[in-house]
């Protein structure tokens, strides 16, 4: 990679350059000044995560993502808010 730049993936699945976040922060300390909504919004667009899960875990994943129709991912996330919002 060029100048060693990692790439970042948005809530879409798009590749982003590792230094849009950099920019982002050069511009606010450099004077520059973001709409108060347009970082709020860029603080709270969804993130997007990478873990590891066992055989057997990624298997009910898939079968369960399968059986209600949506996404590996979508599934994972909803069963993560639920129980973080449930225990709270």
């Amino acid at each position: 990679m060029p100048g060693g730049v990692i790439s970042q993936h948005d809530c879409y699945g798009e590749v982003r350059d590792a230094m849009a976040s950099d920019e982002l922060s050069a511009e606010l300390t450099t004077g520059f000044q973001l709409v108060d909504s347009d970082l709020n919004h860029e603080l709270k667009r969804p993130k997007r995560i990478t873990i590891t899960v066992n055989h057997a875990l990624y298997a009910k994943l898939v079968e369960r993502s399968s059986s209600e129709g949506r996404s590996i991912s979508n599934l994972a996330s909803y069963l993560l808010q639920r129980d973080l919002e449930g225990s709270s």
